[in-house]
């Protein structure tokens, strides 16, 4: 006898509607979810404690940053799909950040661990419910670390807490984007 396999409709309906958002790399979605990462990392030097950077040299690399992002939207929307394209903005992105926190002088080693595992964690998820997840677990589970933590806390914390929230949604995006192309090209391949 033959197994029948019935499937529910609404879970695959709603996992299509998820996975459509990450069908390709759209420009207003990583310009908005680069939005949250610019104004952190312009906050954190900004107001960074002990800048070995001028005031002037700040305020420039400040409006750098700020216009790399109001130049995206004068991008053609069709580059943003290209890994050639989207690759060095995420290496960018990544650089500008450990730059911003490494002269910001307030992150500690336990702010590194968390950013680096959230990077690797969204970039691993297999379905974007998993994503979601990490999204939303990885600045509470920081925000517990820090907060459990004997050490007085100055005020650049509170800056800090968002970050692991900010890279979860950059990075992750971007890993679920490629794994559903990569999902596209293998069902192509085996359709062949």
């Amino acid at each position: 006898m033959g197994v029948v396999q019935t499937i529910d409709p609404s879970a695959s309906a709603s996992r299509r509607s998820t996975d459509r958002f990450f069908e390709g790399v759209q420009k207003r979605t990583v310009i908005q979810l680069r939005w949250p990462l610019v104004i952190l990392c312009s906050y954190l030097l900004l107001y960074a404690p002990n800048s070995w950077l001028s005031p002037a040299h700040t305020n420039a690399v400040l409006t750098f940053y700020l216009l790399t992002n109001a130049t995206l939207y004068f991008v053609g929307e069709d580059f943003f799909d290209s890994a050639y394209f989207y690759g060095p903005l995420l290496f960018f992105d990544a650089v500008f950040l450990a730059t911003a926190l490494t002269v910001s002088g307030g992150a500690t080693t336990d702010f590194y661990v968390a950013c680096f595992f959230t990077v690797v964690l969204s970039c691993v998820c297999n379905d974007s419910r998993g994503l979601l997840l990490v999204t939303f677990l990885a600045p509470i589970l920081y925000a517990y670390v820090v907060f459990s933590s004997a050490t007085t806390h100055d005020a650049s914390v509170y800056l800090r807490l968002p970050f692991p929230l900010v890279i979860s949604m950059f990075f992750g995006y971007f890993a679920q984007v490629e794994r559903i192309k990569r999902q596209a090209r293998e069902e192509q391949q085996a359709a062949e």
